[in-house]
């Protein structure tokens, strides 16, 4: 049985103790080693989207349009939609700049 310490890295390079005894460690590492390059990458694709959406906010016309541009995004909408774009509505009439900070 593997000890709870042993690190991604250990694991997939065969390191951890009792490697030696079990026949299927290699694919297991390899396994191991695949899924944790997958969820790097998940993780650095998140960071690019929160970098995009912080820089995109940060934009001095974003705050100051907002209102307006979800009053335009309302109209059309069904109608079980429209007490969520209403709330949404006053919420950024009554100050934008409160809920740019607030959601940051």
């Amino acid at each position: 049985m593997l000890d709870q310490d042993v690190t991604s890295a250990e694991i997939a390079n065969g390191v951890a103790e009792g490697a030696h005894r079990s026949p299927h460690w290699h694919r297991l590492a390899v396994v191991a080693g695949g899924l944790v390059r997958r969820v790097e990458l998940l993780r650095l694709a998140f960071g690019l989207v929160w970098l995009i959406d912080a820089c995109l906010k940060w934009q001095p016309g974003f705050v100051n349009q907002y209102a307006a541009n979800v009053a335009d995004r309302s109209k059309g909408q069904p109608a079980w939609l429209r007490p969520w774009f209403r709330l949404w509505r006053h919420v950024t009439d009554f100050d934008p700049h409160l809920l740019e900070v607030v959601s940051e």
